[in-house]
């Protein structure tokens, strides 16, 4: 095993304290600015003395510091958007630590007029952009302490700028715009896309306020992706173009960063276009069978689900891929409880399994819950289902994650 990755594994033990540090001093700044009284400026404790290079393509893999680099790790949807605290975030960071993995994927970006932290982001629903080229600095800063508190203990940080899913996303651009009106025509209306687009050169060219970093040059950030599981419903074509001129535009404003799509579930056809953009540098999948109506033999399906889009990747595309969501659906009020989890962590084997048969370079669990948002779905009426894992509750699913992060770390040091 490599010095690099040992060395992040030590890193990574001291992720708990280093975090609610930041994420509390995070929220002192806030309140200390709007009273007019002057901060000292935070410096992150030991940990992050700890050297980070930029995460590079070279051929079918990822490099950093003259090695392979390959990343396990987990998704978390809310710590960065919609209804979040400072505390759910320092829970979620803190729990990375005990999975010993690489990489934190988050979506970030909801937009719309909802919003209603002020001040303390402390149990409120958070939005980036309130209305057209209104961006709401409450939620950037929040968004800096989670860069700054992964950038001090060594985990790294994927992004989509927009959801595809839910009012926050694609929908409210199109709402926004005079001259769109379905979700599909997002990526071909030009009001849509410009206010997209503005908002991409605010996070890309952002300075973080506690790092004193641009977001651009930061090497915390793994990747950018265009969007959460970016989709069209019928002619493919629109997306394709769509994908070729973002990560274009994206490339000139920020030269160091890795730029996937964030694509879920295409078609070989469709998978092979849109990753073969040449501004898009690693091709992403996600692996959702229960979503997908698939019930037949679902270890079968997913061992070649994943097989497939491998080959594609490497043999066509000739490029990187990794797996960016991979999940199960469980229900905490269920008396089946048992069993349900049980089949996930059956099934998180025999996907960890083929992702390193397949020399796929990455892979994210979805997703790891917050301890208050575990105990919602476990004690708010009808709101039993969930995708999520806690820890420690469901320690069993952390130590499937745990091996394989290690072997994800063997088979990079032996390439």
């Amino acid at each position: 095993m490599s010095l690099q990755r040992a060395s992040r594994r030590r890193f990574l033990a001291g992720l708990s304290t280093g975090v609610t540090t930041i994420l509390t001093g995070c929220v002192t700044s806030q309140n200390q600015e709007q009273t007019g009284t002057v901060t000292r400026e935070r410096t992150p404790s030991s940990p992050a003395t700890r050297s980070m290079d930029f995460v590079t393509r070279e051929g079918v893999n990822f490099r950093t510091n003259d090695e392979r680099f390959t990343f396990t790790g987990v998704n978390n949807c809310c710590i960065a958007n919609g209804y979040t605290s400072t505390t759910r975030t320092a829970d979620v960071l803190s729990a990375v630590s005990k999975l010993d993995s690489d990489v934190l994927r988050f979506k970030m970006g909801g937009v719309g007029d909802s919003s209603d932290c002020e001040g303390d982001v402390d149990g409120c629903t958070l939005r980036y952009q309130s209305s057209p080229g209104e961006f709401n600095e409450t939620a950037f800063r929040h968004l800096d302490s989670i860069i700054a508190a992964a950038k001090a203990h060594g985990v790294r940080v994927i992004v989509p700028f927009v959801d595809n899913w839910g009012p926050s996303g694609i929908q409210q651009y199109v709402d926004w715009s005079d001259t769109a009106e379905a979700h599909d025509e997002f990526y071909t209306d030009e009001r849509a896309q410009s206010l997209y687009r503005d908002f991409i050169k605010q996070v890309v060219t952002r300075t973080n306020t506690i790092t004193g970093q641009e977001y651009r040059n930061d090497p915390t950030i793994l990747m950018w992706e265009l969007a959460n599981e970016p989709r069209i419903t019928e002619d493919h074509s629109p997306l394709v173009s769509w994908a070729n001129a973002t990560a274009s535009f994206l490339k000139e404003l920020d030269q160091n960063h890795l730029v996937s799509t964030g694509g879920g579930f295409y078609d070989l056809d469709l998978f092979t276009a849109i990753h073969n953009i040449d501004d898009i540098d690693a091709c992403s999948m996600h692996l959702w069978p229960q979503n997908w109506g698939v019930s037949d033999d679902i270890a079968s399906y997913s061992q070649k689900y994943l097989a497939d889009r491998a080959q594609q990747a490497m043999e066509v595309i000739k490029k990187p891929i990794y797996l960016g969501e991979y999940g199960w659906w469980i229900n905490t009020q269920s008396q089946k409880v048992a069993e349900q989890i049980d089949r996930r962590n059956e099934l998180f084997s025999k996907w960890h399994n083929r992702v390193i048969e397949e020399n796929i370079d990455g892979g994210l669990a979805w997703e790891l819950l917050s301890t208050e948002r575990y105990e919602y779905h476990r004690t708010e009426d009808n709101e039993g289902r969930t995708t999520g894992f806690h820890y420690p509750t469901h320690e069993q699913t952390f130590s499937k994650i745990r091996s394989f992060a290690q072997r994800m770390d063997e088979t990079a040091s032996s390439t």
